[in-house]
């Protein structure tokens, strides 16, 4: 088994991350909130208050009854998959699922506490919906597990049975 000092490590990496979302959207609703939008690179990008009553683009709004709970059983099966690859000494998928466990619970507080997630990034130079830095750090650790499960989960067990 791995030392608990990597352990340590990957979590205060979440932490980091968990603390950076919640820290970027108190951020946004103390600067942002009531306000028109603020042009960062004009004609690429902004940041505007938006509040998220659903998930991803919105869908499923009004619908917290049964987001949370299927947010906490989607970060239960995603922790689960972490210990996992973490005991097969897989480096790419644990770090992929910390991304989606860090960006699952900074939306997941909002919609706890909030009712609602805060959304402020803004992509002016195409029509895209609002988003946030959970969501970015989702998007990035789903993309990653991807690449890992598709391509790299096969050479190493092809590895593994070589041996």
């Amino acid at each position: 088994m791995r030392k608990w000092s990597n352990i340590i490590i990957y979590a205060l990496i979440t932490v980091f991350l968990l603390v950076a979302d919640q820290t970027v959207k108190w951020w946004a609703v103390s600067a942002l909130r009531g306000k028109a939008s603020m042009p960062v690179l004009p004609g690429i990008f902004e940041f505007v208050y938006v509040e998220n009553h659903g998930i991803a683009f919105g869908m499923f709004a009004n619908m917290q009854a049964v987001l949370i709970p299927l947010s906490v059983v989607i970060l239960a099966v995603c922790i689960y998959f972490a210990w996992r690859y973490y005991r097969n000494k897989t480096t790419l998928p644990v770090v992929s699922l910390i991304l989606i466990i860090a960006g699952a619970i900074g939306n997941l507080i909002d919609k706890i506490r909030q009712g609602y997630v805060v959304d402020f990034i803004h992509l002016t130079f195409m029509d895209f919906p609002v988003f946030n830095l959970a969501d970015i750090l989702i998007c990035i650790g789903a993309a990653l597990f991807v690449i890992y499960i598709l391509f790299l989960d096969k050479e190493e067990r092809k590895h593994e049975n070589h041996l």
